[in-house]
């Protein structure tokens, strides 16, 4: 929603890099030829959509994941959020994932999914 701490600022764990990195890396690669230098910043710095979540009137929910560290205790205070937006949101964890919990754990991020549609 807007820029976060270090703590969110890796693509897949060590181990996961390992198995899957130079697949998902050469396919960012290859992506990269159709951003701008000007929207790479912006998508990495200076993007900030937490606006959209004051207005919005229903349900509000966060997937992330928890980097490998299940009981990290800064991990929501890192995302850099407002206490306003961070109480209209009901953040999930999937363990052991970062930025592509839908390779690095499937399983529970589908978990997650149909227990928040199952809400």
């Amino acid at each position: 929603m807007k820029p976060a701490k270090n703590f969110y600022r890796n693509l897949m764990l060590p181990s996961n890099m390992g198995q899957y990195g130079n697949e998902i890396i050469s396919m960012i690669k290859g992506e990269a030829r159709y951003y701008s230098d000007s929207l790479k910043k912006a998508l990495q710095e200076e993007f900030n959509y937490t606006d959209y979540i004051k207005k919005i009137n229903s349900k509000v929910y966060g997937i992330y994941g928890d980097r490998g560290q299940k009981g990290y205790v800064n991990r929501i205070s890192d995302l850099c959020l407002d206490d306003n937006i961070v109480a209209k949101i009901n953040f999930r964890f999937v363990e052991n994932s970062c930025h592509m919990p839908m390779i690095e754990n499937h399983e529970m991020l589908a978990d997650i999914i149909e227990s928040i549609l199952a809400e």
